[in-house]
Protein backbone atom coordinates (compact mmCIF):
# COMPACT_ATOMS: atom_id res chain seq x y z
CA UNK A 1 0.00 0.00 0.00
CA UNK A 2 1.03 3.49 -0.80
CA UNK A 3 2.53 5.30 2.72
CA UNK A 4 3.66 9.25 2.76
CA UNK A 5 6.00 9.30 6.06
CA UNK A 6 5.87 12.48 8.18
CA UNK A 7 7.20 13.97 10.79
CA UNK A 8 5.84 15.93 14.13
CA UNK A 9 7.70 19.46 14.50
CA UNK A 10 9.22 20.90 17.61
CA UNK A 11 6.02 22.70 18.24
CA UNK A 12 3.83 19.69 18.00
CA UNK A 13 2.61 19.84 14.19
CA UNK A 14 2.01 17.01 12.30
CA UNK A 15 3.87 17.67 9.09
CA UNK A 16 4.49 16.48 5.78
CA UNK A 17 5.77 16.96 1.90
CA UNK A 18 3.23 17.68 -1.02
CA UNK A 19 5.75 17.28 -4.34
CA UNK A 20 3.98 19.53 -7.12
CA UNK A 21 5.61 19.78 -10.59
CA UNK A 22 8.24 22.38 -9.45
CA UNK A 23 9.06 22.01 -6.19
CA UNK A 24 7.59 20.38 -2.74
CA UNK A 25 6.47 22.37 0.55
CA UNK A 26 6.13 21.42 4.10
CA UNK A 27 2.27 21.39 4.92
CA UNK A 28 1.02 20.76 8.22
CA UNK A 29 -2.13 17.90 8.58
CA UNK A 30 -5.31 19.85 9.93
CA UNK A 31 -8.37 17.85 10.83
CA UNK A 32 -10.02 20.75 11.60
CA UNK A 33 -10.24 21.65 7.77
CA UNK A 34 -12.70 20.53 5.87
CA UNK A 35 -10.82 20.66 2.40
CA UNK A 36 -8.34 19.99 0.32
CA UNK A 37 -5.62 22.44 0.78
CA UNK A 38 -4.98 25.96 1.66
CA UNK A 39 -1.77 27.50 1.17
CA UNK A 40 0.45 31.13 0.93
CA UNK A 41 0.66 32.54 -2.00
CA UNK A 42 4.19 31.68 -2.37
CA UNK A 43 3.54 28.11 -1.49
CA UNK A 44 1.04 28.33 -4.67
CA UNK A 45 3.75 29.46 -6.83
CA UNK A 46 6.08 27.07 -5.59
CA UNK A 47 3.51 24.20 -6.60
CA UNK A 48 2.78 25.54 -10.05
CA UNK A 49 -0.56 26.90 -8.89
CA UNK A 50 -2.32 29.81 -10.94
CA UNK A 51 -5.07 30.78 -8.87
CA UNK A 52 -8.09 32.21 -10.81
CA UNK A 53 -9.70 35.53 -10.03
CA UNK A 54 -12.29 33.05 -8.60
CA UNK A 55 -12.42 34.23 -4.81
CA UNK A 56 -14.50 32.63 -2.30
CA UNK A 57 -15.18 33.18 1.20
CA UNK A 58 -14.16 30.45 4.01
CA UNK A 59 -14.65 30.63 7.62
CA UNK A 60 -11.47 29.87 9.40
CA UNK A 61 -11.12 27.96 12.79
CA UNK A 62 -11.24 30.90 14.85
CA UNK A 63 -14.70 32.19 12.97
CA UNK A 64 -13.33 34.42 11.10
CA UNK A 65 -14.11 34.84 7.19
CA UNK A 66 -11.32 35.08 4.77
CA UNK A 67 -11.38 36.01 1.21
CA UNK A 68 -9.28 33.55 -0.69
CA UNK A 69 -8.67 32.14 -4.72
CA UNK A 70 -9.50 29.47 -5.10
CA UNK A 71 -7.77 26.71 -8.03
CA UNK A 72 -7.15 23.14 -9.11
CA UNK A 73 -4.02 21.01 -9.86
CA UNK A 74 -2.87 17.87 -10.15
CA UNK A 75 -0.33 16.23 -7.53
CA UNK A 76 1.05 13.23 -6.70
CA UNK A 77 -0.89 11.95 -3.91
CA UNK A 78 -0.41 8.20 -2.24
CA UNK A 79 1.44 7.37 -5.98
CA UNK A 80 -1.52 8.88 -7.75
CA UNK A 81 -2.33 11.52 -10.04
CA UNK A 82 -5.21 13.16 -8.01
CA UNK A 83 -6.96 16.78 -9.02
CA UNK A 84 -7.58 18.46 -5.82
CA UNK A 85 -9.03 21.82 -5.02
CA UNK A 86 -6.47 24.63 -3.72
CA UNK A 87 -7.39 28.06 -1.25
CA UNK A 88 -4.78 30.48 -2.04
CA UNK A 89 -4.24 32.89 0.62
CA UNK A 90 -2.90 36.28 0.56
CA UNK A 91 -3.08 37.22 3.90
CA UNK A 92 -1.69 34.39 5.46
CA UNK A 93 2.48 34.05 5.72
CA UNK A 94 4.71 32.41 7.32
CA UNK A 95 8.57 32.63 8.49
CA UNK A 96 11.65 30.80 8.17
CA UNK A 97 10.73 26.89 7.84
CA UNK A 98 7.07 26.79 9.28
CA UNK A 99 4.33 24.85 7.29
CA UNK A 100 3.39 27.02 4.21
CA UNK A 101 -0.01 25.03 3.86
CA UNK A 102 -3.02 23.18 5.56
CA UNK A 103 -3.73 19.61 4.44
CA UNK A 104 -7.58 18.90 5.11
CA UNK A 105 -10.12 16.15 5.48
CA UNK A 106 -11.23 16.13 1.85
CA UNK A 107 -7.74 15.26 0.70
CA UNK A 108 -7.41 12.37 3.35
CA UNK A 109 -10.79 10.99 2.52
CA UNK A 110 -10.55 7.97 2.64
CA UNK A 111 -7.22 7.11 3.75
CA UNK A 112 -5.73 6.28 7.04
CA UNK A 113 -4.07 8.78 9.41
CA UNK A 114 -1.68 7.60 11.77
CA UNK A 115 -0.03 10.20 14.03
CA UNK A 116 2.29 9.32 17.16
CA UNK A 117 2.94 12.17 19.20
CA UNK A 118 5.18 9.99 21.29
CA UNK A 119 7.37 9.26 18.74
CA UNK A 120 7.42 12.13 16.26
CA UNK A 121 5.88 10.41 13.37
CA UNK A 122 3.03 10.91 10.88
CA UNK A 123 2.05 8.14 8.32
CA UNK A 124 -1.19 8.81 5.70
CA UNK A 125 -2.00 5.29 4.18
CA UNK A 126 -3.62 4.40 1.22
CA UNK A 127 -6.87 2.29 1.88
CA UNK A 128 -8.00 0.10 -0.88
Amino acid sequence: MAKVVGSVDQRGRPVIRIEGKLESILVMVDTGFNGDLMMTRDAATLLGVDPSDDETEVQLGDGRTAQVCESRITITWLDQERRVRVLVSDEWTTIGDAPVALLGTDLLLPHLLRIDFAKGTVEIEAQD
